[in-house]
């Protein structure tokens, strides 16, 4: 198969040219264009101003029935806590968010939570169980040596929040024995997390470890861009440009997951798990260093092959699997004489091996995280005037046709793949008994 340089690559076929709306903070019903055609599924996505988003709401393809489903309901003072992604399980039954809100009490400043349509049955995924349910866990007490770590904070995974170190011992009480074995400890400097050792919990027992100095600063300890496998048995994410990892829809307390495959050679910043039942082990991921591209492996299969080629540093802020499998979007930062700096929605098809680039956005204009629809003929994406900050959602064929602005306000959109399964209410019904 011939390599695709994006950034030097040829336009095929047509696309609509379109300029950006203005984003606003706050949602706002936008009516669609005249349809003519019913475009199936719900789209969720997150709200909140250009500095934090804790909301999740839904709105339906024709921009009707807009409503607010779940907030995290965290105080955040300082503004800091926001949602990175969402995505539907494959059965419309569970949606799954990435947040940091909970990083007072997780090794990860970034985890993966899950509600149900309805905005219940709130549960963390990847290093359970959420800050609350900590308490119901047997307890003990952790004493660590923080020799050389003044000024900086540390975490015990199980504990009911992080400390500042002031001397050289620091002493963690009512710390839960998740039953796993040890149990990791994180060193925090700011938005910088990084391992600083591991502590064997016992309940009703005091132990003693050591927390590790900092060699270096790093933020890869979190969970960003969830995906579903094909069965909805997993949760695959990328640990930050690290690793990709793969983690169990419930999962036992304090698991983290499993490495998908050996990524010492590539820094793998974000992925998508093969959608048909033949491809339901292949992995799509993008690396930005050394031989930057986007990559199609399957699981335990090393890093596999470079399908489209970039160079080094690029950015891609999302990738996806079109339904059938016969190829993927990506949003990719490219350069131009006549454009200056953008993002566009770009297409790759396997079997020509070609790229088609969708949209035609003018210098700082973005498209970034999309979701294409059940039937394959729509994508809804982010569009902003900002590698970061506030987006409106927009809605277009996925030829590119018929672009429009879908809500003012929203982003990281994920479409389901069907009608949401709200979950099932039981009611007990007592005789009465006449006395």
């Amino acid at each position: 198969m011939s390599k695709r340089i994006v950034s030097r690559f040829v336009i095929i076929g047509f696309a609509a040219l379109f300029s950006l709306g203005i984003a606003q903070q706050y949602p706002q019903n936008v009516s669609a264009q005249a349809a003519t055609e019913t475009i199936t599924g719900t789209i969720a996505y997150v709200v909140g101003n250009d500095t934090t988003g804790d909301q999740i709401w839904f709105i339906e393809p024709d921009g009707s029935n807009n409503r607010k489903i779940y907030s995290t309901g965290v105080p955040d003072p300082y503004e800091v806590d926001f949602m990175t992604s969402l995505a539907w399980r494959p059965d419309t039954g569970e949606l799954v968010f990435t947040s940091n809100h909970e990083e007072y009490c997780s090794w990860y400043n970034y985890d993966v939570y899950a509600i149900l349509p309805d905005g219940s049955g709130y549960r963390r995924v990847t290093n359970g169980p959420a800050c609350a349910a900590l308490a119901s866990y047997p307890q003990g007490s952790v004493t660590l040596n923080t020799e050389g770590l003044y000024g900086y904070q540390v975490y015990v995974q199980g504990a009911p929040t992080l400390k500042f170190v002031y001397g050289s011992t620091l002493t963690f009480d009512h710390v839960a024995d998740l039953g796993n074995g040890v149990q990791p400890i994180a060193i925090v400097a700011g938005l910088y997390r990084s391992m600083g050792g591991w502590v064997d919990v016992k309940a009703g027992q005091s132990v003693t470890g050591e927390a590790y100095p900092y060699t270096g600063y790093s933020d890869q300890l979190g969970a960003y861009n969830p995906v579903w496998q094909r069965d909805g048995s997993r949760v695959g994410y990328s640990f930050g440009c690290a690793d990709l990892r793969g983690v169990a829809d419930h999962a036992p307390a304090g698991d983290s997951g499993q490495p998908l495959f050996d990524a010492t050679s590539v820094s793998p910043c974000l992925m998508d798990w093969g959608p048909t039942a033949g491809t339901a082990d292949n992995i799509l991921y993008f690396t930005p260093v050394g031989d930057a591209g986007i990559y199609l492996t399957t699981e335990n299969g090393g890093a596999g092959t470079r399908v489209v080629e970039m160079q080094g540093f690029d950015q891609v802020f999302d990738l996806q699997y079109l339904p059938d499998a016969s190829g993927f979007l990506f949003t990719y930062v490219h350069f131009s004489l006549e454009t200056g700096t953008s993002s566009d929605v770009f297409r790759y098809d396997f079997q020509s091996d070609t790229i088609t680039q969708l949209t035609f956005l003018n210098d700082d204009e973005y498209a970034r995280d999309f979701s294409i629809s059940p039937d394959g003929q729509h994508i809804v994406f982010e569009r902003a005037a900002g590698w970061t900050g506030a987006s409106d959602l927009w809605m277009m064929g996925i030829d590119g046709s018929n672009p429009h602005l879908l809500v003012a306000g929203g982003a990281h959109p994920t479409w389901s793949k069907g009608a949401i399964q709200l979950p099932t209410t039981y009611k007990l019904f007592l005789p009465l008994v006449k006395k």
